[in-house]
């Protein structure tokens, strides 16, 4: 960590939990937005990155070159139809990317780990994803 010379006083620009990250080095792994394909912004904090909606909807908005406002609203669209097909028992087969379906776990005896007590686990329907061909080619470059 950066230090101001005082005892127990850390620079302001020191983010993240002692690794001596900046926010200006964060800055610079932020997408450009020159006539480069747009990227995500990720949070480099923890190992695993996370993207969250808004994220997504403004590299999507800069690379079709369409509003925040449009992307959002066509992104809830598709959300919406996924889930409510697939809840009725229907599969969505995006080429290229998967398959989204409805998977269901069949009625179970399961035991409690801090009991030991055996108990009934119902039946139940959830959603499954088996990802593309082409998906899972550009994952494992």
């Amino acid at each position: 960590m950066q230090c101001d010379g005082k005892a127990g006083n850390v620079a302001p620009d020191v983010v993240g939990r002692g690794t001596g990250t900046t926010v200006a080095g964060h800055a610079s792994e932020r997408r450009e937005r020159d006539d480069q394909t747009p990227t995500l912004t990720t949070n480099h904090l923890n190992e695993e990155s996370i993207v969250n909606k808004s994220e997504l909807v403004e590299a999507a908005a800069d690379k079709a070159e369409l509003s925040k406002k449009d992307v959002a609203a066509a992104l809830d669209a598709v959300l919406d139809t996924i889930t409510e097909t697939v809840a009725r028992g229907d599969k969505v087969a995006l080429s290229g990317f998967g398959t989204f379906d409805r998977r269901e776990r069949a009625a179970r005896t399961a035991r409690n780990p801090q009991t030991g007590e055996e108990m009934r686990v119902e039946a139940s329907k959830n959603p499954g994803f088996k990802p593309g061909t082409a998906f899972k080619e550009a994952v494992n470059k």
